[in-house]
């Protein structure tokens, strides 16, 4: 059931105010929500300092660029850099001879593993210069979502990368990138060279048009054209270069031809690279200039660290065999030379470069590149591979989402020497591993790790974790937490969001902080649609943490029963936040309890708790007691840690109007969530049947709803700050 957003908070019990119960109690209870009646709580003070240096939280800065020399070969990346001129009829080219151009890898360059690969001192490169786009009426303009994205429903979706927010930041990343590899330059044919004197030029696939925009801005003589499928085009460009939404497989039919074309990152989108070629060439002038720049879909290493059964090559696999199936193959550019030759280029060149996977390279030039390609490819292979395998493989969302996450650890491994691109086969073959769902007493579970997950993963189960979203914000006074990257002028960074649940905390954190970066992870892939600065991931948090970049604030919610060593979890959050960065833990113990002595020691909610708790500590996820949060914050090396507490009544037996309405929406949560966890624990570990755990969830229930029992669950918020480097 979905709950009506509350507003009105319980008070923090740093005081420990008493819950007064209800001269008479009735099942009157307050309506959740009524704003009229509800009594503030006493905000939580955060008097903190606004985490994480807000001059950091930009997105990606540009990093300087030391030129390769010709002997060293290499700049990095792997696209194959592809010159060519039509036959020089005659000697009409307005272009120069290329004497920058990147270094050719004739005797290619093998990447020195780095002996300390954690040690990350790149440089930054700036942010792209692609700010808003405009929105361009045309027959082409037709898009639908898939699985929380936006991609193009031209000719039956076969176009496999989407075209939304996130596509266009990965796009700018992706120009720099780039210029990174190409040494500052945008291209490596002579239309680039400093100096050159340029025509006209033409775009192919501009994507944002940053590319066009740069170029027109380095030769203000050329005419520049820019077009692509999507109108993602910038609203301020220079006055030489214009844009326009065209399917570059329909015929062209420019009026005049043109002296360079750039063609960029087409790989899956052409049906016909021949053909392709061959147009190029036909809207040439002669002595004009072709340059295509491209990545194969599979990577490789140099000293096979890249196992033959990566998880890549697997998910690269169904890729290509889905292009293959869309008639856009993915092909591996070995023969784009031969291909330029049968369409009758000369002087053709090829280049090669290399984009490694992560930060591995020892050579400061590649760690780079490397950091900006790890970037890309994190950013582009989620979005591609849900498009090519559910359409062409029938696979569902969830298992395409298991998929890259495996990948995902492979790209993070440094162990793992890998780079872009060449093609290496490899069989497909996909482990169920985390997406073992199993059903035990008509409800779905997890089956992975011996089903040591004890709450379930299905409709009911988001039902009930959207209504205690809700009831979170009540008890927080409409915050979503109470470290100061919670507070509404507070300038955030990167936000991570672990045990997302359906993501709702994380969708509303990006809605409040447009300029943070949020990233979700749970076991489960039960995500809800997110705005453009929200993503989320299948991840397992017991396992090596891979993160790229560093966090600003690190949120953890209800993850007690979930942990196997707290020490190790919060160690783990320390190391990835920034300095100056927030941790928040939000916990309940197991157990309630009440001020009045009105929950017998031998209640059945008590007898049934130990249960848990015993059968918890067996299975390696032992229930923390939220009151040593602090102690453990502190050993992780935390400073700034404080502590509040509120109170969760069992149900509306309070007095007040606050708490009364506090606990309506805590009772419901807490029926809800108990009958899973019970039937699932109680089952596994002691062997009872469903009929044996129903008899005992209806005791628990008659004591949940006496209010003659003045029962409460404590509520702790426990946050700290890493420490500054200078502190």
């Amino acid at each position: 059931m979905s709950a009506v957003g509350p507003t009105n908070a319980a008070p923090a019990v740093d005081r420990e105010e008493e819950t007064v119960p209800a001269a008479t109690p009735t099942n009157a209870a307050a309506t959740p929500g009524r704003e009229d009646d509800a009594v503030p709580a006493a905000t939580p003070t955060n008097a903190a300092a606004t985490p994480g240096r807000e001059e950091e939280a930009a997105p990606v800065a540009t990093p300087a660029n030391a030129a390769a020399t010709e002997e060293e070969a290499v700049s990095v990346a792997t696209p194959a850099t592809v010159a060519a001129t039509p036959g020089r009829e005659e000697e009409a080219s307005p272009v120069a001879t290329p004497t920058n151009a990147a270094p050719a890898l004739d005797h290619e360059e093998q990447i020195v593993p780095d002996e300390n690969p954690f040690d990350d001192t790149a440089s930054e490169r700036g942010e792209s210069t692609s700010e808003s786009t405009q929105s361009v009426t045309a027959s082409i303009f037709n898009y639908r979502q898939e699985n929380g994205r936006t991609y193009h429903a031209y000719k039956d979706g076969k176009y496999t990368l989407p075209n939304d927010e996130r596509e266009i930041d990965r796009l700018d990343l992706q120009h720099n990138l780039f210029l990174i590899t190409f040494d500052d330059r945008l291209g490596n044919a002579p239309p680039n060279d400093p100096g050159a004197k340029v025509g006209r030029v033409l775009d192919v696939g501009t994507g944002t048009g940053i590319w066009a925009c740069e170029f027109g801005d380095e030769h203000p003589e050329a005419e520049v054209l820019g077009f692509d499928l999507s109108a993602t085009f910038p609203s301020f460009t220079p006055p030489n270069v214009k844009f326009e939404v065209d399917d570059l497989e329909e015929p062209w039919i420019y009026s005049r031809k043109f002296d360079y074309i750039h063609s960029r990152m087409m790989n899956g989108c052409i049906a016909d690279w021949d053909a392709y070629a061959r147009k190029c060439f036909d809207n040439l002038n002669p002595g004009g200039w072709l340059e295509i720049n491209e990545i194969s879909l599979m990577p490789k290493s140099d000293d096979g660290t890249l196992k033959d059964d990566a998880m890549i090559f697997k998910m690269a696999k169904l890729v290509r065999e889905a292009t293959i199936q869309f008639g856009r193959v993915a092909t591996d550019m070995e023969d784009i030379k031969e291909v330029l030759i049968r369409a009758g280029y000369v002087d053709v060149r090829v280049l090669k470069f290399k984009w490694p996977t992560n930060m591995w390279p020892k050579d400061a030039r590649y760690k780079e590149i490397a950091k900006w390609s790890q970037e890309n490819i994190l950013a582009g292979w989620e979005p591609l591979c849900l498009a090519t395998i559910t359409r062409a493989h029938g696979w569902t969302k969830e298992e395409v989402l298991v998929g890259t996450m495996h990948c995902r650890n492979e790209f993070n491994d440094r162990s793992i020497h890998a780079y872009y691109p060449v093609v290496s086969s490899s069989n497909v073959s996909l482990a169920a591993d985390v997406m073992d769902y199993r059903m035990e007493n008509g409800r779905t579970y997890h089956g992975y790790k011996e089903g040591k997950y004890n709450l379930p993963n299905d409709e009911t189960e988001n039902d009930r974790l959207e209504l205690q979203h809700n009831l979170f914000l009540l008890t927080f006074n409409d915050q979503l937490g109470n470290a100061p990257p919670n507070n509404k002028d507070a300038k955030v960074g990167r936000v991570l969001d672990i045990g997302t649940g359906t993501g709702l905390w994380a969708v509303d954190f990006g809605d409040e902080h447009p300029e943070a970066e949020v990233l979700g992870v749970d076991l489960s892939a039960t995500f809800i649609n997110p705005p453009p600065n929200v993503s989320f991931e299948v991840d397992d948090i017991e396992e090596p943490w891979t993160y790229f970049l560093k966090f600003d604030y690190i949120h953890s919610r209800m993850m007690n029963g979930c942990i196997n060593d707290w020490e190790e979890y919060a160690a783990k959050c320390f190391d990835n936040l920034s300095p100056g960065g927030w941790v928040e833990f939000i916990e309940t113990p197991l157990k309630p309890q009440s001020d009045d002595g009105t929950l017998p020691e031998d209640a059945q909610i008590l007898v049934i708790a130990d249960l848990i708790q015993e059968a918890s500590e067996k299975a390696g996820r032992p229930t923390m007691k939220p009151d040593k949060f602090q102690s453990i914050l502190s050993r992780a090396g935390f400073v700034d840690i404080k502590v509040l507490k509120y109170k969760w009544p069992t149900n509306a037996w309070p007095r007040t109007r606050r708490f009364k309405e506090i606990g309506t929406w805590s009772h419901e949560n807490i029926v809800s969530g108990w009958d899973g966890l019970c039937l699932t624990i109680l089952t596994r570990a002691y062997g009872w049947t469903k009929e044996e755990v129903d008899v005992s969830n209806e005791l628990c229930r008659r004591e949940f709803m006496d209010k003659t029992i003045h029962a409460y669950w404590p509520l702790y918020s426990v946050y700290g700050r890493k420490p500054l480097d200078a502190e």
